[in-house]
């Protein structure tokens, strides 16, 4: 279906569709900034979208807050074997007291040293994959002692591992197994009354190792198109763009997730060129600037979003996500960090 008029903005209470020849985008601006539905009018189908908003942000609400200085690194045996029997777990390298100065790397932050430390056959030759073993250490403040300590550990997609087995001053405390070119970090919550809280020392150093595999480096669909051995990535640069998250919190909630609403919006035309701007605001006064910008004649929608802070408070900020849906529709491959999208 084509529109006489390719570019529009049609508003219907609190109900808004952005419009081109293209697409119809349906905004609904009551509670949380939320998009209903998508239409594509090349094909004539619709997307509708569910249980999700427009932006959402989360910011540090912890006590404290301790980075890891960084990781020192030593290659395991082969992946092929479990990883009890892998000679990092055979040797234990995961004591608090085995010697790890000769291990590779300093305490700058593990993620850029491990093309470094991986075989550059990895991806094109099974046989050469091998365990990855990291050590660190962070100290826990004395007045946190009978407070809740989360430490949380992973990335997010391209240069994270899919399995992570974490030991906390010797002692096995969980093991993180993901998927999927979209994933989050691993959060091991260690409460009072868990039997892990006495492996804790306050006021004193701890020790964390971690033991690592499978090394994820293409999605399903870059599988199909570059197969295995017909396309290697340059892993130096792009595991350098990946985050991966590393940090210890103490405090009941140490991650505060924060709510936006509507306050107000306009909506502008310049010959074929559409934009629509809204204007969201938290119970904390935060604000989020939303703009969208289209072509009445082209395909696409350019969604830009700015967090903007007028109090005299200080919000230290770990996330923004924009346009965070559920939808029945399946994809050919789910995208995610550094990936083509299929």
């Amino acid at each position: 279906m084509k529109m006489s008029t390719p570019c529009q903005v049609i508003e219907r209470g609190r109900r808004v569709a952005l419009c081109s020849s293209s697409f119809a985008l349906w905004l609904n601006l009551s509670g949380r900034l939320r998009v209903e539905s998508w239409e594509n009018r090349l094909t004539g189908r619709w997307l509708v979208l569910r249980d999700g908003t427009e932006f959402s942000c989360s910011v540090d609400s912890a006590k404290h807050r301790i980075d890891f200085p960084g990781w020192r690194l030593k290659e395991g045996g082969p992946e092929t074997r479990s990883p009890r029997e892998d000679i990092g777990a055979r040797e234990k390298w995961f004591d608090p007291f085995f010697n790890d100065s000769p291990w590779c790397g300093e305490m700058t932050g593990y993620s850029r040293l491990i093309p470094s430390m991986l075989s550059r056959d990895y991806e094109t030759n099974p046989s050469a994959r091998r365990y990855l073993w990291a050590r660190s250490h962070f100290v826990l403040p004395g007045n946190a002692e009978g407070k809740l300590v989360s430490i949380v550990l992973g990335g997010y997609g391209l240069g994270d591992f899919n399995f992570m087995r974490v030991f906390l001053n010797g002692a096995e405390i969980g093991v993180r197994r993901v998927s999927g070119a979209w994933r989050e970090p691993a959060r091991f919550r260690i409460e009072r009354r868990d039997r892990h809280y006495r492996l804790l020392r306050f006021a004193q150093d701890n020790v964390l190792a971690l033991q690592l595999k499978e090394w994820f480096t293409r999605s399903e669909a870059l599988e199909k198109v570059y197969p295995l051995r017909a396309f290697t990535m340059n892993l130096d640069i792009h595991v350098q763009m990946v985050p991966f998250d590393q940090w210890v919190a103490v405090g009941p909630r140490p991650v505060q997730s924060m709510v936006f609403r509507p306050v107000s919006s306009r909506a502008r035309r310049t010959g074929a060129r559409g934009s629509f701007d809204v204007k969201l605001r938290s119970s904390e006064g935060l604000e989020a600037h939303l703009s969208y910008e289209w072509d009445g004649e082209q395909p696409l929608l350019f969604r830009k979003a700015a967090l903007v802070n007028s109090t005299q408070t200080t919000f230290p900020l770990l996330d923004i996500e924009l346009a965070d849906y559920r939808t029945s529709v399946a994809k050919a491959d789910p995208g995610g960090w550094d990936f083509p999208f299929f």
